[in-house]
């Protein structure tokens, strides 16, 4: 059953990223299911890799999105992009070294939630009206 549901107040309005942001609720949930279900550490280990990577893709998607239109709080945007990364990045490598409990893989889907969340509906949903108002300047 999932748990993290995307609803369209978390659209920023810019198809690309929306469908992107869908697709990360998506695999959010993945991981969440196959936590409930006990499918195994090694399934685990292997959603929260796949999470990372879609996650930096992501960024990359955004930030390239950002410098083309020259989003004026780019310099703001990315060093948070960078931090989560990094976070996940430490996250992986504890569990690399010490292996995936269960404790950690909640404590890891509760932060995916809590952080996709408060980004898409306060950052990101800023990045969306900059865009809009770029395409809806540009239309005009």
């Amino acid at each position: 059953m999932d748990t993290f549901v995307w609803r369209d107040d978390y659209s920023v309005g810019y198809t690309p990223i929306d469908e992107q942001h869908q697709e990360l609720f998506k695999r959010i949930n993945a991981f969440g299911n196959a936590l409930w279900e006990g499918q195994g550490k090694e399934l685990l280990a292997a959603h929260l890799r796949f999470l990372a990577d879609y996650v930096v893709s992501h960024f990359q998607t955004e930030e390239g999105l950002m410098t083309t239109h020259k989003f004026p709080l780019y310099e703001v945007h990315k060093p948070v992009h960078d931090a989560f990364v990094q976070e996940v990045s430490s996250v992986l490598n504890r569990i690399a070294d010490a292996g995936l409990d269960t404790a950690t893989a909640i404590l890891v889907f509760e932060k995916s939630c809590d952080w996709t969340r408060a980004h898409v509906r306060g950052m990101d949903q800023e990045l969306g009206r900059f865009l809009g108002a770029q395409r809806n300047s540009t239309a005009a």
